[in-house]
């Protein structure tokens, strides 16, 4: 029901607040643009009014939709910036300006452990098979994990220690992996090799 949806609420509770509306609405709104579909028109408009009225005063905005351990998982929302935008780029509402440098604001004063808590070394990630990946992702509970690699700075001077600046290469996605495969990421048990082997403990 739209009553129940997180992204039309201003605590941010509610359902179906993952990142399936924003996927959708992202393509839907360019759509009804580039067609100039009035009935198209209007109910993207439906979605991305509810998500500005649902900013909070702290700069937060959408589902506030949480890990195990009660940290937050902002992805979801990243994806409905690139809606935002893209609404912006078809009408120039200021609105969304406004509300972009806001959450940016309440981003930064969110400490860095917990942004990013759950991160997948990129040496992993190149050793890992699908399989690994989906059961990792379970057994922590989490639906993203972003793919960290690590380079060294020069350091400032011969006698000190260099520093190291982590670059984000990618992201897992439980729900993009699904797609993908065209089948439910599996309940757990022993790790897959092949997506054949997937398919074949979801009994598809």
């Amino acid at each position: 029901m739209l009553s129940d949806s997180a992204w039309l609420s201003k605590t941010g509770k509610g359902k179906y607040g993952w990142e399936e509306l924003p996927y959708w609405l992202r393509g839907y709104l360019e759509l009804a643009w580039i067609l100039d579909d009035a009935k198209m028109k209007t109910e993207a408009q439906f979605w991305i009014e509810g998500v500005l009225a649902s900013q909070r005063p702290d700069g937060d905005f959408g589902p506030d939709q949480r890990f195990e351990d009660g940290s937050r998982d902002f992805w979801a929302n990243m994806i409905m910036l690139y809606c935002l935008q893209t609404y912006h780029e078809h009408t120039g509402e200021p609105r969304v300006l406004d509300l972009m440098t806001k959450y940016f604001k309440y981003q930064l004063s969110v400490p860095d452990n917990q942004m990013l808590t759950q991160v997948v070394a990129f040496g992993y990630a190149q050793g890992a098979r699908v399989g690994h990946v989906l059961e990792s992702m379970r057994r922590t509970g989490r639906q993203h994990a972003l793919v960290v690699d690590y380079d060294e700075l020069p350091p400032p001077n011969p006698l000190a220690a260099a520093a190291k600046r982590a670059m984000v290469r990618g992201i897992f996605s439980t729900s993009q992996i699904a797609y993908q495969l065209g089948v439910a990421p599996p309940p757990g048990g022993e790790i897959a090799n092949t997506f054949s082997e997937i398919e074949a403990a979801l009994g598809r």
